[in-house]
């Protein structure tokens, strides 16, 4: 196969998985979404919101992120070149993300459970029913390992559909019985008594990893034709294998289990940044819960468009790129350029996206009153949300960078990169601590964007490295928009921005409408002269998702 086929059969993978992995974020996210209407509406309580929002998705992601994601940096690559020999040392390596969650679930729930919110916060529930939620909490993420095994295979063999069909699959259950339960039990906790809503809702997403669990080995294995089994670990003794290293060794692989150890530690850094305001909300008390649970709101509005498009694009690129990008070996020139343009053609994707979701989420802000009733509507809420859309275009682009930079370091890179990673810590908390008593929760965003754009820089300076080190020039200048385009955005913006100051008033339905309909032809606008002098952008799309119905044609 040559290297351009080879290059065209590895995007046609990856604008499959985008496309199915935006479809499951609109649907799962769309599900999210309603589901929070719900909850503000029936619970009128952004202290409760604080604690679920908050408190218990932190241990959530916290416990999650820190077991499952150092396996999936390392292994999706290597199983995706791997033999059959070898794929079988490579699973038995990702069960050891159950064992790390295991021992993570012991400090963390202790923890958790030792931070407990005070009698006032609980009013209407009891701090047993708070400690019943972590340790639920905490079980759904150990079931939810059972899984990683599928979702790593799937990932690495190509199975585009698969991974979000089981996301999609779990959110809707999660959603559906929470709302149920946030129905069935307002009446009762806003009258004070207890109603334990805090371990109801906790055990909805229990029930949603066990089903998640459940359906992704069902349709995998129908779909791949395979045994369970071929999913579960396996010990190989010394008879019936030629290797005589010891016995760890022999059922690992030494490759995946080195980089899987050099990812750990990063993965720590990488969820501090990344959830650093929620630590700090959770441990200093710098806000009250109901300040939190007003944060999160528009803080999960501010982000809405980072997990429905930048989330897939990113995990599809890291396949993408794990796949063509050698961590030791030296590519040929011609593979080396199609590596540098699906990158900065992603970069550019990713940039463009950004601005747009700027460019009309910022007029657009007032309409978060219709999602969050009077809670949203204070110049508060307004400012935040502003600010949280001027840090989309810097989450956009370190997203696909970093996918490049993990993809291509070696193990003692990593290592280098954990050492940056403690600075930016330093540097997050630093600004935190010198800026909030004065700016409040904006201080967040603040240090957010300050961090992004360091990291941003750090992976310029690593991907040039890597371009250097292999004779070939980075061409950065490439993943930026056209004048024209860059020009048209800012048009939108300040003709947006002075029509709705002089003639729109955003809280009128007639005006809203009329504001919709509005941005709309401006978003038509901006598409046809992307279309028109993105050229290059557009072929790419068109190689990414064209390839898939020809395949089908064939």
């Amino acid at each position: 196969m040559s290297a351009k086929a080879a290059n065209n059969r590895q995007l046609q993978a990856t604008g499959v998985a985008i496309a199915s992995n935006i479809v499951v974020q609109i649907l799962s996210r769309g599900f999210t979404f309603v589901l929070g209407a719900i909850t503000l509406k029936y619970l009128r309580s952004s202290t409760l919101l604080g604690i679920i929002n908050v408190r218990l998705a932190l241990l959530y992601s916290t416990l999650q992120f820190l077991s499952r994601e150092p396996f999936r940096r390392a292994c999706i690559g290597e199983l995706a070149k791997s033999d059959n020999k070898r794929s079988s040392r490579i699973v038995n390596t990702i069960w050891l993300g159950l064992l790390l969650s295991c021992a993570l679930s012991v400090p963390l729930t202790y923890v958790w459970q030792l931070n407990s919110p005070s009698a006032e916060d609980l009013a209407g529930t009891e701090t047993h029913d708070y400690h019943i939620a972590v340790l639920l909490t905490t079980a759904a993420v150990l079931i939810e390992m059972f899984a990683e095994p599928c979702f790593i295979y799937a990932q690495a063999k190509a199975i585009s559909d698969h991974n979000p069909k089981v996301e999609v699959t779990s959110v809707t259950v999660k959603c559906v019985l929470t709302a149920i339960v946030t129905f069935l039990e307002s009446a009762q906790y806003q009258s004070g008594q207890s109603s334990f809503i805090l371990g109801k809702m906790a055990s909805c997403q229990l029930v949603a990893s066990i089903v998640s669990v459940i359906y992704s080995y069902t349709r995998l294995c129908s779909k791949a034709c395979l045994s369970p089994l071929n999913f579960m670990p396996r010990i190989q003794s010394r008879k019936d294998s030629d290797d005589e290293t010891k016995l760890l060794y022999r059922n690992l692989d030494r490759e995946s289990l080195k980089l899987s150890a050099s990812f750990v530690s990063q993965t720590f850094l990488k969820q501090l940044l990344t959830e650093g305001e929620r630590y700090i909300m959770t441990f200093f008390n710098v806000i009250s819960l109901s300040e939190q649970g007003i944060y999160d709101v528009v803080n999960n509005l501010g982000s809405l468009a980072a997990r429905l498009v930048f989330k897939p694009i990113e995990d599809s690129g890291y396949t993408l790129f794990s796949q063509s990008v050698s961590r030791a070996e030296t590519l040929d020139i011609r593979k080396f350029y199609r590596v540098q343009e699906n990158l900065m053609l992603l970069l550019k994707s990713m940039l463009l996206l950004g601005l747009i979701v700027l460019t009309f989420g910022y007029n657009f802000v007032p309409l978060i009153v219709i999602y969050g009733g009077d809670k949203l509507n204070n110049p508060l809420a307004f400012k935040l949300m502003r600010l949280q859309l001027f840090y989309t275009p810097l989450l956009a682009v370190n997203g696909i960078a970093e996918c490049f930079t993990f993809a291509s370091m070696s193990s003692k890179e990593i290592r280098l990169h954990n050492y940056c990673m403690v600075m930016f810590s330093f540097l997050y908390l630093a600004t935190i601590y010198t800026t909030q008593s004065t700016l409040g929760s904006v201080s967040f965003i603040l240090a957010n964007s300050l961090i992004m754009l360091a990291r941003i820089i750090f992976s310029y300076k690593r991907i040039s490295a890597y371009f250097a080190k292999h004779d070939y020039e980075l061409r950065i200048l490439d993943a930026l928009p056209s004048l024209t385009t860059t020009i048209s955005l800012s048009g939108v913006f300040v003709f947006l921005r002075v029509s709705q100051h002089y003639l729109l008033d955003m809280l009128q339905p007639i005006s809203v409408t009329f504001g919709v309909i509005l941005g709309g032809w401006c978003l038509v606008f901006i598409t046809h002269v992307i279309m028109c002098h993105e050229e290059a952008l557009v072929n790419f799309s068109s190689r990414l998702f064209k390839s898939k119905s020809s395949a089908k044609s064939e």
